[in-house]
């Protein structure tokens, strides 16, 4: 019982001494305000971009532009044995790619988030269009965070 507790104090003591600070930091908020999010191609894009300027500026600051991330949005679907008339169940994966350049063009930083989910897939074209949109959307809010998360670590540390 001792030792149990013993590795959850020293755990505690490790984890507190990292200087690793949280994306709602102050500091760390005003930064990522600095990014601008280059324009993107398509509809999927579009969803991407919207997504990726609202994790990385959620206060709408009004900050001077110091990075632009370029990024690009690849999605792909796998349907796996069709086993039901109305609905089909497929997995989506969205995937965004960023890489953040300075002022001058120079490249900091590059990386990568991906976002699956298992779907029934309606049938009907109108049903699939909009299910999938949808299905876009909050795939892109969580890879659009995780990029906020990578990019909010390389930024502080740099």
């Amino acid at each position: 019982m001792h030792r149990i507790i013993f590795v959850i104090f020293a755990s505690l003591l490790m984890f507190s001494a990292c200087d690793l600070r949280p994306t709602y930091d102050p500091n760390v908020v005003g930064i990522l305000a600095q990014v601008s999010v280059s324009p993107m191609e398509d509809r999927k894009g579009q969803i991407a971009r919207s997504a990726l300027q609202r994790s990385l500026n959620p206060n709408l600051l009004n900050a001077e532009r110091r990075y632009e991330l370029r990024a690009r949005v690849s999605t792909s679907t796998r349907v796996p044995l069709d086993v039901n008339s109305e609905f089909q169940t497929a997995v989506e994966t969205l995937t965004i790619h960023g890489r953040l350049l300075d002022l001058d063009g120079s490249e900091l930083w590059a990386g990568s988030s991906s976002r699956s989910s298992l779907y029934a897939k309606p049938q009907l074209p109108t049903l699939a269009l909009d299910t999938q949109e949808d299905l876009w959307k909050d795939l892109a809010s969580l890879a659009a965070s995780d990029i906020t998360r990578q990019l909010s670590v390389f930024l502080v540390e740099n």
